[in-house]
């Protein structure tokens, strides 16, 4: 077999907080006992208590422009690393183009490493001036000495093949990622210690929303959907589990803001819980103590959100939002509601507090749809993946 040394390249990485961080470190412990040879370099704000359990870390790139090509041509050679993996986020690389032209800079150096991308997101920056055509040109000259790229879920992938700028379609891959969260509680309080610790009685609607607060979250909608219901006389508590500003996307301190803010002003500061960071065992902990998930995303359900991920890994009964994958079915394994609008969440949570058998088969069979995303299986497709290329350019 080819031996398979990768450089993962990641804009983040823990104890940084994001998705992207907790993917790479997840995949890269998954990719270790296939005998695969892997190191990571990051953003040097991850700091020096980065650490991969049986890989290495580097948090050397200052900023991820230009500047950073050398040193990554330097750790590349320095690996004898044949695969260079980017886990591309564009928050992640402060909006700098450079990330993208990588490809191109590896093959004019005469570096023989193969480059694969794996896209988190598809999304253009939120500043006009850096959707223009300068930044679109630099994507496709670096797509273009891309050896391989893959999405995340099939509506990303579908649209890469749309427009992609000429390789065959056998470049593009699809590889699931698995849940940012394993269920793994501390158990250092029971459930209803931790209900308990949260003001949640028995008859109380524990509604739980994870993740970074992010304006694409929902959020912003969940708030009046809460307070519709405490209008109406339903005991309900939501708690925002994890709930931080994470280390690469700054807007996301203003859409923070607003949003305590918004709690004060609907008059549910007693109501709404902020956790902050936890650690994952606890996340897990705060995870199973609730009643509900809810995640209504702006944009829709998709396999690409490790919080949506998390919550089936958790068997959790999840509240989430259409447009959704084709596998999240509405009754059968997820409740979906329009998003933006917090009367059909306000509607949808006061059905599911009055049906607890509901709530028991939504989790149980959200458990069944999440065994399907398995960090094992993932990293096996990856290990697939990565032979393709290595066995392509050999032969």
């Amino acid at each position: 077999m080819v031996p398979i040394r990768v450089l993962m390249v990641s804009g983040e990485f823990p104890p940084q907080h994001g998705g992207l961080g907790d993917y790479t470190n997840l995949l890269c412990q998954h990719l270790v006992p296939l005998g695969i040879e892997v190191g990571v370099v990051t953003s040097s704000a991850a700091g020096e208590t980065a650490r991969g359990k049986g890989f290495p870390v580097a948090p050397a790139v200052g900023r991820w422009d230009f500047l950073s090509w050398p040193d990554l041509g330097k750790r590349i050679r320095t690996m004898r690393a044949n695969v260079v993996h980017v886990q591309y986020q564009t928050a992640a690389y402060g909006l700098h183009p450079a990330i993208n032209l990588l490809p191109l800079a590896l093959r004019l150096a005469g570096n023989p490493a193969r480059v694969v991308f794996t896209f988190h997101d598809l999304d253009a920056p939120y500043q006009p001036w850096l959707r223009g055509p300068l930044r679109q040109l630099a994507m496709r000259a670096g797509e273009r000495r891309c050896d391989g790229f893959v999405a995340t879920n099939a509506a990303d992938f579908k649209q890469l093949l749309a427009q992609r700028p000429g390789p065959p379609a056998a470049r593009y891959h699809l590889i699931p990622i698995g849940p940012n969260i394993l269920k793994n509680p501390s158990k250092r309080d029971s459930r209803p210690d931790l209900r308990r610790r949260l003001g949640a009685g028995p008859q109380t609607l524990l509604v739980s929303h994870f993740g970074l607060l992010n304006q694409s979250k929902g959020l912003q909608d969940l708030l009046p959907a809460i307070k519709l219901l405490r209008e109406q006389g339903r005991d309900v508590r939501l708690v925002l589990v994890g709930g931080t500003t994470g280390s690469s996307d700054k807007t996301n301190l203003a859409f923070a803001d607003s949003i305590r803010r918004k709690v004060e002003e609907l008059g549910l500061s007693d109501q709404v819980i902020e956790t902050g960071f936890l650690e994952p065992t606890d996340v897990s902990d705060h995870l199973l103590a609730a009643d509900v998930c809810a995640l209504p995303y702006r944009d829709g359900a998709s396999f690409r959100r490790g919080t949506l991920m998390a919550a089936l890994e958790h068997g959790l009964p999840i509240l989430t939002t259409r447009p959704a994958e084709d596998d999240l079915i509405d009754g059968v394994n997820v409740r979906l509601t329009e998003p933006a609008n917090p009367i059909g969440l306000a509607r949808a949570l006061d059905d599911l507090a009055d049906d607890a058998v509901l709530r028991r088969r939504l989790g149980l069979e959200a458990a069944k749809l999440g065994k399907r995303f398995s960090w094992n299986s993932i990293a096996e497709k990856h290990q697939s993946l990565y032979l393709e290329l290595l066995e392509e350019r050999v032969g």
